[in-house]
């Protein structure tokens, strides 16, 4: 559950630091790693998606990206 202390980390970062940065880049990190962990988890099991529906890790991070304003 590394992406669970990500998230509490940047938390911490916005309350207690006031660092909205590392707050940012901490939750991206959760993000992205729930995302991977999802995915590893459903490949497991051989599941997948049709073809052109799973968003690659460049467009889902990009998405992120414009989120985390």
């Amino acid at each position: 559950m590394s992406w669970f202390t990500d998230f509490m980390k940047a938390e911490v970062a916005i309350r207690l630091k006031s660092n909205p940065a590392a707050a940012k880049d901490l939750m991206l990190s959760g993000v992205k790693k729930s995302i991977t962990r999802v995915r590893s988890f459903s490949n497991a099991l051989g599941q997948s998606l049709p073809a052109g529906l799973e968003p690659s890790e460049v467009t889902y991070t990009a998405t992120l990206g414009a989120f985390m304003i």
